[in-house]
């Protein structure tokens, strides 16, 4: 029991009627740790002894909002501003519940309410976050850096800078502002919860796990902070430490729907369908009108092999919040995963109906990169991607100089291009690159089968397991780095190819030379799917990137690919089924 919390409650009973001032900073108090049923009997108790305590009914507003109950605080504000139109911190908060919701119009109508209150609360940051949902990024950034440089020691305008830079993709601008937020209010839960939400999105997941504990750790109880954190050792391959921290979380605040849908993708993570199938069900019971309940049933049904319901329950989601553009591409995400195209183009259209919006903003992430090169030349403009320029000079695609404009869409906008996926061109390798490779493989035994996978320090099965699994026909070419391709020595029958993993322009070739590629999910199989090999298996867990599908063999995506999916255990993956999957394929290619 964290310190204090024994003398809370009988300290805020005492102050109720006497000190509603303290009695309500100790609830927010109670709001900040996660403890929702305190700080709901607190909060209960003001009203009870000041009925028209609006104060109070804004803190129930922010409980509500916390147990995902959207509709509930709404109902709580709206009260509140019918018993006073002119509460300044009532239609603040009512302006950023709509914004929330992606009704624009409705916060902007609060915003300028509050704005024109005498007296009333400085909302500069909230117009800044409502002109950037209308699009208006470079005027939003524009008040938020001049709000950090009037007032260079406030955190919050620092902080709401980096929550701007963030949702743009400009995550070292983001850290950055994060960062210096920081510095000045050390204690600052939220600013150590999206840093380490940027770090995360930056590949270091190690620091972005870090900062979400330190986060936790000034918030013990935060249902938003712990889900976070779930989520973040779930990712990293950790289910059981994700389980455990959604657990602890629920022990604090009972039922709250974010750690509750963490624990559900965290049991079946382990194999656990069942158990997480019946939480998410009593979450979308308990929000009938909330959409991410929904977005996360739609998951499990997908890990469950259900790819009908999955896609039902995306477009549900869908249908419950049609202005919410994270819950839009998350639904479409589980669409292509099915291979239902038709509805995920329709949806993608809805977000950015305009033909030129082919200014693609890259962020140097490969599997990123290489999921949608194939579809770049139909961009008008591309930033990023410099480590792959080599590989995309070939293919026609050149670079934009400089950052990317205000405004540039993420990569699965590209997604619409693709009406009809697996007929678009794939990408090509360098001639001469493939010329060599081809004349150093010739004369060989084939079936050559080019293997980029092995490394059992990033989850993979080890080396010698995939080996045995293809058998003894053909020749195996190791297109390998750092420890899978120190076990080469163990395998004197096999080619090393080099280190040229760190070259996509020469893996590619070699990929396209060799009769079969085997891969891993990481961006190697993502460069093979581009590529169009003309046959090629992944080695993947049961659901990875959605590129890959849901359970099975195959990946409409790619539609060449054999999928070789491990098995979930609390353990961790169990390679042994994807294995057996990839010994069936060999004897194909053998006989072929």
């Amino acid at each position: 029991m964290p310190n204090g919390s024994v003398l809370a409650e009988p300290l805020s009973e005492a102050l109720i009627g006497r000190d509603n001032t303290a009695a309500l900073a100790i609830a927010t108090e109670h709001l900040r740790q996660g403890r929702l049923d305190a700080a709901h009997a607190v909060l209960r108790g003001v009203l009870e002894h000041s009925p028209g305590d609006l104060g109070a009914v804004n803190g129930l507003a922010a409980e509500a909002v916390a147990r995902g109950d959207a509709a509930r605080a709404q109902a709580l504000l709206e009260a509140a501003l019918a018993s006073d139109p002119g509460h300044a911190p009532s239609l603040a908060n009512l302006a950023g519940l709509h914004l929330a919701a992606g009704r624009l119009a409705e916060a902007r109508l609060c915003l300028e309410r509050a704005e024109h209150l005498p007296g009333g609360p400085n909302l500069a940051g909230l117009r800044a976050q409502i002109l950037a949902a209308e699009g208006d990024t470079a005027g939003a950034i524009a008040i938020l850096q001049s709000l950090a440089a009037q007032a260079p020691g406030e955190a919050e305008h620092r902080f709401n800078l980096a929550v701007l830079l963030f949702g743009q993709g400009q995550l070292a601008e983001a850290e950055e502002a994060l960062r210096a937020a920081i510095s000045l209010a050390p204690v600052m839960r939220e600013a150590w919860h999206n840093l380490g939400k940027v770090l995360l999105r930056r590949g270091r997941k190690e620091e972005g796990i870090g900062c979400l504990r330190h986060a936790l750790m000034l918030a013990p109880g935060d249902p938003m902070t712990a889900a976070s954190l779930a989520d973040a050792l779930l990712d990293a391959g950790r289910p059981l430490e994700a389980e455990a921290e959604a657990r602890r979380c629920l022990v604090v605040a009972p039922g709250a729907p974010m750690p509750s849908l963490s624990l559900a993708r965290a049991l079946s993570a382990q194999g656990r369908g069942t158990e997480a199938l019946a939480l998410i069900a009593r979450v979308v019971r308990a929000l009938p009108g909330q959409a991410l309940p929904l977005l996360a049933l739609a998951h499990a049904f997908a890990m469950a092999g259900q790819p009908e319901r999955a896609m039902a329950a995306a477009q549900q989601a869908v249908q419950r919040a049609p202005a919410e553009t994270g819950i839009t591409l998350s639904a479409v995400e589980i669409l292509l995963r099915g291979g239902d195209f038709t509805t995920a183009w329709a949806l993608l259209d809805k977000l950015a109906p305009e033909a030129e919006a082919g200014v693609i903003a890259l962020d140097d992430d490969a599997i990123e990169i290489l999921r949608f090169a194939r579809l770049l030349p139909a961009a008008r403009a591309v930033f990023g991607a410099g480590p792959f320029a080599p590989l995309l000079a070939v293919n026609g695609i050149t670079l934009a100089n400089g950052p990317p404009p205000m405004g540039a869409q993420p990569p699965i906008m590209l997604a619409r291009q693709a009406r009809a996926v697996g007929a678009e061109t794939p990408l090509r390798a360098d001639p001469e690159r493939l010329a060599a490779w081809a004349k150093a493989l010739e004369g060989r035994p084939r079936p050559v089968i080019a293997i980029a996978c092995g490394n059992e320090a990033v989850g993979e099965p080890a080396l010698p397991d995939i080996l045995a699994a293809l058998g003894t026909e053909g020749t195996r070419l190791g297109l390998l780095a750092g420890d899978a391709r120190a076990r080469i020595e163990e395998a004197p029958e096999m080619l090393d190819g080099g280190e040229w993993v760190y070259q996509p322009e020469e893996v590619a070739a070699a990929m396209l030379a060799a009769d079969v590629v085997v891969t891993g999910d990481g961006y190697l199989g993502h460069l093979a799917g581009g590529l169009g090999c003309r046959r090629l298996a992944v080695l993947a867990p049961p659901m990875g990137d959605w590129c890959w599908g849901m359970p099975g063999t195959a990946a409409p995506w790619y539609p060449i690919a054999t999928i070789c999916r491990a098995t979930l255990t609390p353990q961790g993956l169990d390679w042994r089924s994807a294995l057996a999957t990839l010994a069936i394929a060999a004897g194909r290619w053998a006989e072929d």
